[in-house]
């Protein structure tokens, strides 16, 4: 985020490439907290002060721009997350008052998820299993919330502290073979549930 640009290493380490880079120009970034990579391996960057998802190849040559400024639905306000999802769809977490979005293939919303929803908040981390459904943080809450795949909450894993199971901030979200992972850098922790 501070670098305003993605890089990409191997599983050795080794330093391959780096690109986004700061900047007003469209193969370029503002800033950002989240990214996801798709079946063919392009790298989808929220980028909230640009008020889109910008589209990457693997190799960092600048696709498309996602998303349009707005509040309205279908737009894009200040989006903080992005998680590809295996049908070809994304969900995009934003600040507007419509805080997780859910658009089809051909970037049509599908489904919203309002703040007024269960005392939602700005869902800033965002992970997906066909088997298990959306996880998505937030960092206010110190919650995690379980989402059906029409957005609505199925659980929620709220539990402040600082013993296991229990987390600090949230600072990102995966699923690996069966496995939810919670980086938690409130705690100097990635904690497996």
């Amino acid at each position: 985020q501070i670098n305003h640009r993605v890089q990409k290493f191997a599983p050795d380490g080794k330093f391959l490439l780096a690109f986004g880079d700061r900047g007003e120009e469209e193969h370029r970034l503002g800033e950002f907290y989240s990214l996801s990579i798709d079946d063919v391996n392009n790298v989808w960057v929220a980028d909230p002060r640009h008020h889109r998802i910008a589209l990457f190849s693997s190799q960092g040559q600048f696709i498309r721009s996602i998303g349009k400024k707005g509040k309205n639905p279908e737009e894009l306000f200040e989006p903080v997350s992005v998680c590809y999802l295996k049908n070809g769809g994304y969900l995009v977490g934003d600040r507007s008052e419509h805080v997780l979005k859910y658009f089809n293939s051909k970037d049509e919303l599908v489904y919203i998820l309002k703040k007024d929803q269960p005392s939602i908040d700005t869902l800033h981390f965002l992970t997906a299993d066909p088997h298990y459904g959306i996880f998505t943080a937030e960092l206010m809450k110190k919650r995690i919330l379980r989402l059906n795949s029409k957005l609505e909450p199925v659980f929620a894993y709220h539990r402040p502290g600082n013993r296991a199971g229990e987390f600090g901030i949230i600072a990102g979200l995966s699923i690996y073979k069966d496995t939810l992972l919670v980086t938690d850098s409130g705690n100097h922790r990635v904690q497996a549930f």
